[in-house]
């Protein structure tokens, strides 16, 4: 059955394991302010306690727009605000970012429309990113005198600092075959084939260990920062733990008994 958990700007749905955070503003092509930042936040902090219910998070957007960016009406009272209260709110937006980044549970971006500013950066923090053939996708900031400054960790670590730099520096308009190219999205459909690609994604990382796949994310994100001596032992000693965990055994038995483990999602019969 499905569970909604409704809140003023998204929706949080969930089902058969896998989860969907719908950005809900489609009158504005879903441009967040702070309401957003609050209720996305939110909704995380929900979407952990409920990591047996929920093995996958999906992050969309209501109607034909995926996420525009910041919201005119925001910018307007970001104007007033002192620096103090820039501050604050960048940092509550900063915190979403790594909250989505970090999750210990595999999310995919499916990218069903325009995509502006930092919404970029909403791509950028999923782990998997699928987008309609009709996507587009501009980091527009500096148009409007700021840079792309809280998404850039995630942009630089998505598509790399040379295609950072003609994104985020030109704020030009590419096409997802273009992304596609610059590992923004990691698959492009027809869009009418968006929804079923997705939750073919969906079904394969049912399949896998939710406690090995909350590991990877972990070593994907570490990794990277430590020496290859550093890596060496950590990495020997993360593989070592797995092999003695419940759900290692259970996998590895699996494996050699030619079944299904036991954590592999059931798909419904219905």
């Amino acid at each position: 059955m499905r569970q909604i958990q409704e809140f003023e700007t998204i929706r949080l749905e969930y089902a058969d394991g896998v989860g969907y955070m719908v950005m809900d503003r489609p009158n504005v092509h879903n441009a967040f302010n702070a309401d957003m930042v609050s209720d996305m936040l939110d909704a995380v902090s929900l979407i952990k306690e409920l990591t047996d219910e929920m093995r996958v998070l999906v992050l969309t957007g209501e109607g034909r727009s995926f996420c525009a960016g910041a919201d005119i009406n925001w910018l307007q009272e970001i104007k007033e605000q002192t620096y103090e209260e820039n501050i604050r709110e960048s940092l509550e937006m900063s915190d979403l970012m790594y909250a989505l980044y970090s999750l210990p549970i595999p999310t995919i971006a499916s990218v069903n429309g325009a995509v502006m500013g930092c919404g970029v950066g909403f791509v950028c923090v999923c782990d998997l990113a699928v987008a309609s053939i009709n996507a587009v996708f501009a980091a527009t900031d500096v148009r409007v005198g700021v840079s792309p400054a809280v998404a850039m960790p995630y942009i630089v670590r998505k598509i790399g600092e040379s295609n950072a730099r003609e994104l985020c520096l030109t704020a030009e308009s590419i096409d997802a075959e273009r992304a596609l190219a610059i590992g923004l999205v990691h698959r492009i459909v027809e869009h009418v084939e968006l929804d079923n690609e997705v939750k073919i994604l969906c079904d394969k990382l049912m399949e896998c260990g939710p406690e090995a796949l909350a590991t990877t994310k972990n070593l994907l994100e570490k990794i990277p920062l430590m020496s290859f001596t550093e890596a060496r032992v950590h990495t020997a000693e993360v593989i070592g733990r797995q092999r003695m965990s419940e759900e290692g055994q259970e996998g590895m038995e699996a494996f050699i008994e030619k079944r299904k483990a036991s954590w592999a999602w059931a798909k419904p019969t219905s």
